[in-house]
């Protein structure tokens, strides 16, 4: 059935993980089932989607009920989360709450971390049940009072501790009582509801017993009427402290374990948050403590090289300091030292090897102008022949004297080149 309906619906991109998922949700949870409705969009657009419409069953106090409920598919399901929407009858309302707001629409925190990898819609569903047997999402709104068709006197037409008669009760959990209203005379609160599908025969109520601890009432308390058949008892009237035959006043106990419930919840919270929050702290000191140490070791480098600087600026200061006063004692000197005077060998043997050396530098820089001039046709042949044979001729000498120089003085020969 969910394979044929789901591929009549062409906008969708991906059937089979909404027929796949669809299917298990149908197969755990036989109240629901599908049909095609029209979403309305915050923004005023609206599109045909597949709902799941029906009841999920729950479990509070020890009683079941059955809470009415609509998941919208969307067309790019499962990479988004379904809409949920609790769908209270005309005999119910809405009990708006962290996870459900007045308009009945369901923010579990599931839905809010939605992830298409490892959520699902089975999950959903489960996550409704689980929440909303802590703290049912509906209430059951309180009907005016019906005169029993046979009255007499001392009759109470409110049950106390059992039911004495066949009343008209929602199939749902009540809500919390309304304590802007107060009645002229006592308060009385509304039988119990049976569970959800029940309808109450004939004695039924009388089998119904009180529970210890019934849910909070949200529908207002019906005033006790002014009848000439009834009359007041004061020894179970709300807020009049008394007790029933000795047993705790159940209203007093039903508004103790729903605070004890909300300040359990509300310490949780707080205990979760501010563990993320220290969490969170932790780690930046931890970067912190990172970073500090990061910083004093790039500080200690760099004192280290400011010292190191500083030590060469010194040296640097003081060979500027040498040099200057060496020029100034240059300076000051009135004679000028001869160039030649400041290469003079020192000996005579060493003085004759520099005067030949320079000597057939000479030479070979006279025959290389020479080799020029003829190219340019400056010398005729003749008179370049001439020359050269007079500066070979002497270049051989100085040569000669050289390596006898050289023998004298013990020093290596040369090669001529």
């Amino acid at each position: 059935m969910i394979h044929v309906f789901i591929q009549g619906v062409f906008q969708y991109s991906h059937k089979n993980d909404v027929e796949k998922q669809c299917a298990v949700v149908l197969g755990s949870y036989p109240g629901l089932s599908p049909s095609m409705e029209k979403y309305y969009y915050p923004n005023g657009t609206s599109k045909d989607l597949i709902a799941l419409g029906g009841t999920i069953p729950i479990k509070f106090k020890g009683a079941s009920y059955n809470i009415p409920v609509s998941i919208h598919i969307p067309d790019n399901f499962p990479y988004q989360h379904p809409i949920v929407y609790v769908k209270p009858t005309n005999s119910m309302a809405v009990r708006s709450s962290h996870t459900v707001d007045p308009n009945g629409l369901v923010k579990l925190p599931y839905l809010l971390n939605w992830n298409s990898r490892t959520h699902s819609l089975v999950h959903v569903v489960k996550a409704m049940v689980h929440d909303f047997s802590n703290c049912p999402p509906v209430f059951a709104k309180t009907a005016p009072p019906q005169q029993s068709p046979q009255q007499y006197p001392g009759y109470n037409p409110y049950p106390q501790n059992t039911y004495g008669q066949q009343v008209a009760t929602p199939p749902y959990p009540a809500g919390g009582i309304d304590v802007n209203r107060r009645t002229s005379d006592s308060m009385m609160p509304p039988p119990y509801p049976p569970p959800y599908g029940q309808t109450p025969g004939p004695g039924a109520g009388s089998n119904l017993p009180y529970p210890a601890n019934p849910p909070a009432y949200g529908g207002q308390f019906p005033s006790q009427p002014s009848n000439q058949h009834t009359q007041p008892q004061s020894a179970t009237m709300y807020g009049s402290g008394a007790k029933n035959d000795g047993q705790i006043d159940p209203i007093k106990a039903s508004l103790l374990t729903a605070i004890a419930e909300n300040l359990s919840r509300r310490i949780s919270n707080a205990q979760e948050m501010a563990q993320k929050d220290l969490d969170s702290l932790n780690g930046v000191q931890a970067q912190l403590k990172s970073n500090r140490d990061h910083l004093e070791m790039t500080v200690g480098q760099l004192e280290q090289q400011i010292a190191m600087a500083n030590s060469h600026l010194d040296l640097l200061q003081q060979k500027k300091l040498d040099i200057e006063s060496a020029i100034e004692q240059v300076q000051q000197k009135a004679e000028v030292t001869d160039i030649d005077d400041c290469i003079s060998p020192s000996c005579p043997l060493y003085k004759q090897l520099l005067n030949l050396y320079a000597e057939e530098c000479a030479i070979e820089d006279t025959t290389y102008y020479l080799d020029k001039a003829l190219m340019d046709n400056v010398v005729d042949l003749e008179t370049y022949l001439k020359n050269v044979r007079a500066l070979s001729r002497k270049q051989f000498m100085v040569r000669a004297q050289m390596q006898k120089a050289r023998q004298v003085a013990g020093l290596k020969n040369i090669t001529p080149h």
